[in-house]
């Protein structure tokens, strides 16, 4: 590392290290204040495998960091496995995963994303369903399941890029409002 950068460095840190000091920073009375509604968020995989002690542990970290929402996957290829047949499992996570970021005054913001097969004659995880009252049906199920306690749904990751929503981009926006 040269010379010039680590003298830059350290005097950042240092100044750094001043600033929270004369502005009476503490961590532990910044996780005792009371908190307000934050707009600062994180996003989570923790439906991808995560045992329920990982789950813990990354809310634990999120509501030490101020954090007041949480965006997480919500695979509806994964959720609906068929028409009308709901993966039980995954519910039960999502569910804990609701439940345990409310405790901490954690808002959860799933971002539905993936099509199921079934829905689209095999298409791809990306291709739009052939009948959008599936997913409108699948939508239906999980806002009734998570009332008064999911407010907001993010229908779909990126959908102005090809490779989230494998539609015509000039098209994209008409297929997904």
């Amino acid at each position: 590392m040269n010379r010039r950068f680590t003298v830059r460095l350290r005097i950042l840190f240092a100044v750094l290290a001043a600033s929270m000091l004369i502005s009476g920073f503490s961590a532990s009375a910044a996780l005792a204040a009371p908190r307000t509604v934050s707009p600062f968020g994180l996003n989570s995989h923790m439906l991808w495998g995560y045992s329920r002690t990982e789950i813990t542990r990354e809310l634990d970290a999120m509501s030490a960091s101020g954090a007041a929402w949480l965006r997480i996957d919500v695979s509806w290829r994964g959720f609906e496995t068929s028409k009308g047949v709901y993966d039980a499992a995954l519910l039960g996570n999502l569910d804990f995963i609701v439940a345990e970021a409310a405790a901490r005054g954690i808002s959860v913001a799933p971002v539905v994303l993936a099509v199921p097969d079934w829905a689209n004659g095999n298409q791809g995880r990306w291709t739009p369903p052939t009948n959008d009252q599936d997913f409108a049906d699948f939508m239906r199920f999980m806002a009734a399941r998570y009332s008064g306690k999911i407010t907001y749904w993010e229908l779909g990751n990126e959908v102005n890029e090809t490779g989230f929503w494998n539609v015509d981009r000039a098209a994209s926006p008409a297929r997904y409002t």
